[in-house]
């Protein structure tokens, strides 16, 4: 008889790796914005060049169980990407964006 933790496959973990990243790119997001209001650079631009620097670390570093939900995590489908983050991002614009020059650039 198999004792308990022995005999498990390695991606038995993958879905709570997968959640663990997705959080830790949400704090990631979290700190490039303080980062972007402290420096005054935009923030989409610090997302996009962190994003690439992760990602080409990814690839050539080995990360282990990290590595493996980054893997997972890329072969995600394009459209459920877009439909899980492009809600949030139209709302983040709507809501930071400044009612007087809506209205002005409107009329």
């Amino acid at each position: 008889m198999e004792e308990e933790g022995e005999g498990h496959a390695h991606g038995d973990h993958l879905p709570i790796d997968v959640c663990f990243l997705l959080f830790v790119m949400l704090l990631i997001g979290q700190i490039m914005k303080s980062g972007s209001d402290f420096t005054g650079l935009p923030y989409t631009s610090l997302i996009t060049v962190t994003g690439l620097i992760l990602g080409v670390c990814s690839t050539q570093f080995y990360w282990g169980r990290i590595g493996e939900a980054i893997k997972a995590f890329s072969n995600f489908k394009p459209h459920l990407l877009l439909l899980v983050f492009l809600p949030p991002l139209i709302f983040e614009s709507a809501f930071n964006s400044d009612w007087h020059i809506f209205k002005v650039e409107l009329w």
